[in-house]
């Protein structure tokens, strides 16, 4: 995300899940997820009677609930194979799902330590695509950033193919995309009289506001 370089992330690490039993990245007492962890402060709405309500309103991901809830064993081919392509997506990769505190989460197979993330109920899915490539602070990054940025936080089967139709149909980005032929003008040196006889802002903002009150971003050169 161009204005979001602080690189928040969503996951935490399994051991730590383990040893404190507590859902990730949700609390029970707050509906800010930020208050016991460091996560993304613009993704602050949801709690865990909310999240496991999603998720068992969601007709794949409830039917996967239930079989993970039965037995940690993995189903047969034939327990999944009349099912929809989420539920038999799910079931493939079972050994990465776990279930915590009644929700669902999946371990993010790239990280350099072993972390979970949320399977995202359809209710959730638009929302999270507009927060991580929409919002002010998530600049409006191309398909592979933003599938990047959302696959560090979040999982669903189809996630790639949503973020790639999400992004192409994005009418800001169409309108600031060059058309065929059309590369970026040269740089110039600008002339100057005198020191600071022409200085650059570049500002930022609103941001989620600091533990210090600041909202905005400003960088000044010279």
């Amino acid at each position: 995300m161009a204005e979001n370089d602080q690189d928040l992330d969503n996951t935490i690490p399994y051991e730590d899940i383990l040893e404190q039993n507590e859902t990730i990245p949700h609390t029970e007492d707050s509906d800010d997820i930020n208050e016991s962890l460091d996560f993304s402060n613009w993704l602050r709405i949801w709690s865990n009677e909310e999240i496991k309500s999603w998720q068992e309103n969601d007709s794949d991901l409830i039917k996967i609930i239930q079989l993970k809830t039965q037995s940690d064993e993995k189903p047969s081919r034939e327990q999944v194979s009349g099912s929809s392509y989420e539920v038999r997506k799910l079931w493939s990769g079972w050994e990465l799902l776990e279930i915590v505190n009644g929700i669902l989460y999946k371990q993010y197979e790239k990280s350099s330590i072993n972390s979970l993330v949320l399977v995202v109920p359809k209710e959730l899915r638009v929302k999270i695509m507009r927060e991580l490539h929409n919002n002010r602070i998530a600049g409006h990054l191309g398909r592979d950033r933003t599938l990047e940025s959302i696959r560090r936080r979040f999982y669903w089967p189809g996630m790639s193919s949503d973020v790639s139709s999400w992004v192409k149909e994005c009418s800001i980005c169409a309108r600031a995309k060059r058309g065929p032929g059309l590369g970026r003008y040269p740089l110039q040196q600008s002339q100057v009289g005198f020191p600071l006889d022409r200085i650059g802002i570049d500002i930022v903002g609103p941001c989620p506001i600091t533990e210090n009150g600041n909202e905005y971003i400003i960088v000044v050169s010279y």
